[in-house]
């Protein structure tokens, strides 16, 4: 997965993540209000309109239990708010995450380095496109599979 706003969507302390998202998703703080906090929250991408999305947000409001452990960099575990349904996060990859659960075990690999050799790293947690190198390339040992 790939956030493209770091600073908005993940930290090292739980507790300062969910403050910031609290507010991302406050109905009574206005854009402006957002934007002198976290200014990319509120500025549009490729693919991302801030104000249209933060304006579906909070109408559906804050879920705290997205808020999980993510393997940014290899040894450097945050915290990400996972949310599945905007662009808040740039690429989610929803058939990824269903797949991120404590007893799974993940290999990180690149298919060709771009400077000297960057090993495989393994993780237990939703891991970082770029948590080796860019392109990174994640394989679990095991997939959740949801019986009907």
């Amino acid at each position: 997965m790939q956030t493209s706003r770091d600073e908005v969507v993940v930290d090292i302390d739980r507790e300062r993540l969910v403050d910031r998202m609290e507010q991302y998703f406050d109905p009574d703080l206005n854009d402006a209000d957002v934007r002198a906090v976290m200014p990319t929250a509120m500025t549009d991408a490729t693919r991302f309109d801030a104000r249209k999305t933060r304006r579906y947000l909070v109408r559906r409001g804050f879920e705290a239990k997205e808020v999980v452990r993510y393997c940014y960099r290899p040894f450097d575990n945050r915290w990400v708010y996972w949310e599945p349904e905007t662009k808040l996060l740039d690429e989610k990859r929803s058939e990824y995450f269903p797949h991120v659960f404590d007893a799974n075990i993940w290999l990180a690999a690149v298919q060709q380095n771009r400077k000297s050799f960057d090993p495989p790293i393994v993780t237990r947690k939703l891991s970082s496109l770029h948590v080796i190198e860019r392109g990174a390339n994640l394989f679990p040992a095991f997939l959740h599979l949801c019986w009907p």
